[in-house]
């Protein structure tokens, strides 16, 4: 009756298939390499009635899944000390494969929707949105991570602080993330940067939008869409735009020792003028830039595919 139930009684490998329906619970894969698979994420709901982390993956060496999930309603409080954050899905020294989930209404101070530490995760197929943080990350954090992201969404989600969208923090380990076909629309921030929070890192973003993000009031670090501090980031085929002033920005507050912006084949507003250096880093204008309307089918709707004739 209760998916932890299943998962107590699971040895490693086993798969935990969860019927449709709402369950009430904060699960957790207690150290165990299992696949928790529900019916459908439309009809199979984890609602954690506010009272803790709805699921929590950790300290697994080998594989793991997650699937076909709407993960609801988590709430931490406060940030405690070497616990990890994340109010709807929290991973820690653990690469599990997330696939087929809606991560929604969750708070936290790091990572409302979704924290994931210390991972080589595959996040696949993901709709995040209407989630908080007290600090940052309010849709997604990724700390020390070199997770892929494929067709991940992160909208409507609203930080105290850094990036509404998705945080980025790697203190430059071997590997950084890679976002393909990501989509991070209508995030805002109280202070700071609204979309994309990139430190310490150099992840690549492929056909993704940074959209119509809003930044906060911070003087030095308010961008509306992407942020580098101390980051080499790298965007092919994306779309920057409808940002809040400035649509790129680079750190303000001292010479990083490494930040550069490299943009490819990508559709930027006002081009290279709408990038805020600060006298730091260094942007590659490289090939196929444009600077026109996207010409997404309903932005007033959240619809950010693209009409026929774009």
């Amino acid at each position: 009756t209760t998916i932890q139930a299943g998962i107590d009684a699971s040895s490693a490998g086993d798969t935990v298939s969860v019927k449709a329906g709402t369950y009430i619970e904060n699960i957790d894969f207690s150290g165990k390499n299992i696949a928790v698979i529900g019916a459908d994420r439309e009809t199979t709901i984890i609602d954690g009635d506010s009272s803790g982390i709805v699921v929590k993956i950790a300290d697994l060496d080998g594989d793991a899944v997650l699937k076909n999930f709407t993960i609801q309603n988590g709430f931490i409080s406060e940030e405690i000390s070497n616990v990890p954050n994340g109010g709807g899905v929290s991973v820690n020294n653990a690469s599990p494969v997330l696939k087929n989930l809606k991560v929604k209404n969750n708070i936290a101070h790091y990572g409302g929707g979704i924290y994931i530490y210390n991972s080589t995760s595959l996040l696949e197929n993901i709709s995040v949105y209407g989630n908080e943080s007290v600090s940052h990350g309010a849709g997604i954090y990724l700390d020390y991570t070199a997770a892929t992201l494929r067709n991940v969404y992160s909208y409507n989600n609203s930080s105290g602080s850094h990036a509404g969208g998705i945080f980025i923090n790697n203190d430059y380990q071997e590997n950084s993330p890679t976002i393909i076909g990501g989509s991070f629309h209508d995030n805002q921030a109280s202070y700071g940067v609204g979309g994309v929070f990139t430190q310490n890192c150099a992840p690549s973003f492929y056909q993704s939008n940074i959209v119509n993000n809003k930044g906060g009031w911070n003087d030095n670090e308010n961008a509306g869409g992407l942020f580098l501090f101390n980051a080499d980031v790298q965007l092919v085929s994306c779309i920057v735009s409808g940002n809040s002033s400035p649509q790129l920005e680079f750190d303000s507050t001292e010479a990083q020792s490494v930040e550069s912006l490299s943009i490819n084949y990508s559709l930027i507003q006002n081009g290279q003028d709408s990038i805020v250096t600060n006298g730091n880093g260094t942007v590659t204008w490289g090939s196929g830039n444009i600077d026109v309307d996207p010409m997404f089918v309903d932005t007033a709707n959240g619809n950010y595919h693209l009409v026929a004739s774009s």
